[in-house]
């Protein structure tokens, strides 16, 4: 017990050079490409304005837009997005505390475990994912995928809780109609989770309280249908290509080749560091007699937890392939890397939980994996925060110069000689040497200048 304390603050150490590294680099984001625009519009428009304009000639993802809007009014008032990236992390360590508390709900895990858990889980997720800059910076609708995610978990945990059955159905209507209306990849996954959990259901009768998931599903598609209403997603579809069924059905088989051998194993590291905490927490339950899963053999587990993998890979690349003909952003699977770390963590939890793998509770194995988990968040936060700081100065420097040049120069074109630092995890606001790219028209409007703005090459 000692020696896993010892690990479990090696974790807590690990998370808080995490949460420091993520806020760091909060301090220090600044708008980029299409956060040009959105903060343009929110200007020029106001928040309501602003979600129903795209609504109707871009960008159907009305809940994503009210949800951002709130955080370019706040930048303008501001000048950070801080107080986004403060309210996702607090949220989303709230939120899985929640999940991983009501999981455990009649078992006796103690709160420092619940912790470690809470805080490996975080991590884990956050580095398993495979943009970070899209994925949590990028405010605009991209950042706004992450929000679906915890959305969801935020359902979950209180549909696992005591609540009462109002809050619960408020909890549902709410997360509901935001996931509907926020994206597409993971309402995909969702809808079709939730289908056939009610659909199993109607045949063996396991699953408690049916009618609150079927109104959380029917929520989901509420805010769907929503979207599906406005005019913006027609204008947006006539820029995807038009190609042939043959050509789709080669893109979503590269797309599961890459992302089965190439992604995945990008990701191992992260995913089997961050879930070592879950065999701890098996193995305790195991010294107490307490059995998860008693009828399930390792290898049906392993078999499941590949084919739920596979399928979920499936479900997200299969629509990406059909509308767009590419695999997609990477922004649209971060539902995907949430998946691999539950898939990783439950089958560590089982092996502490069934077996008994003395090697791995020694406290010297113990130790080594907790100063692992250090190192790793070291080894990848620090240039991440050098980074941020770098390019945040850069990107001050670049806005003060054309601002300069707006209010003395006589041309009608700007010309930007030095490029911005690269950040590691920040989306870069570089623009372009074609004044016409879309970023270089953004972030002409957003500082209201009718000369052009480019880089000099």
């Amino acid at each position: 017990m000692e020696s896993y304390k010892w690990f479990s603050s090696a974790t807590l150490i690990a998370g808080g050079v995490f949460i420091l590294s993520f806020l760091w680099n909060g301090v220090h984001n600044r708008p980029a490409h299409d956060d040009f625009e959105f903060l343009a519009m929110v200007s020029d428009l106001g928040i309501i304005g602003s979600v129903a304009y795209y609504y109707d000639h871009w960008n159907t993802r009305w809940a994503a837009i009210l949800a951002a809007n709130l955080f370019y009014h706040n930048y303008e008032n501001t000048g950070t997005f801080l107080a986004f990236h403060v309210i996702t992390l607090v949220v989303w360590y709230l939120v899985i505390y929640n999940l991983v508390r009501n999981i455990f709900r009649t078992h006796p895990i103690m709160r420092w475990q619940l912790i470690t858990l809470t805080t490996c889980s975080v991590s884990g997720l956050f580095f398993a994912t495979f943009n970070y800059a899209d994925s949590y910076y990028w405010v605009n609708t991209s950042a706004m995928y992450h929000w679906n995610l915890v959305a969801f978990a935020f359902f979950v945990s209180v549909y696992l809780g005591s609540a009462s059955p109002l809050y619960k159905y408020a909890v549902a209507l709410v997360t509901g109609l935001y996931i509907g209306g926020a994206g597409e990849t993971f309402v995909v996954m969702a809808s079709t989770l939730l289908l056939g959990i009610l659909s199993l259901n109607l045949l063996k009768r396991t699953v408690t309280q049916p009618a609150l998931l079927l109104t959380f599903l029917a929520m989901i598609l509420s805010g769907v249908l929503i979207s599906y209403l406005g005019q913006g997603h027609e204008i947006r579809s006539q820029f995807l290509p038009a190609t042939d069924i043959t050509f789709k059905f080669w893109v979503l088989v590269k797309s599961m080749v890459k992302f089965m051998f190439l992604k995945i194993p990008s990701k191992l590291a992260p995913l089997i560091l961050f879930s070592t905490p879950w065999y701890f927490a098996g193995n305790s339950l195991r010294r107490l007699d307490i059995r998860f899963a008693e009828r399930v053999e390792f290898k049906t587990l392993l078999i499941t937890a590949f084919l739920a993998v596979v399928v979920m890979a499936l479900i997200t690349f299969a629509p990406l392939a059909w509308l767009m003909s590419e695999m997609g952003p990477e922004r649209a699977w971060n539902h995907l890397s949430w998946v691999l770390y539950m898939a990783i963590s439950g089958i560590f939890f089982y092996m502490g939980n069934h077996m008994n793998l003395s090697f791995l509770t020694n406290s010297t194995v113990q130790k080594v994996t907790g100063s692992m988990i250090i190192l790793y968040t070291l080894f990848v936060s620090t240039p991440a925060v050098l980074s941020a700081t770098a390019y945040s100065n850069s990107w001050d420097e670049r806005i003060e110069t054309i601002n300069k040049k707006i209010s003395t120069s006589a041309s009608d074109t700007i010309l930007i000689e030095n490029r911005l630092v690269v950040p590691e995890w920040l989306h870069s606001a570089e623009i372009s040497s074609d004044p016409a790219h879309f970023t270089n028209q953004h972030l002409k409007r957003y500082l209201k200048t009718s000369k052009e703005i480019r880089l000099s090459r």
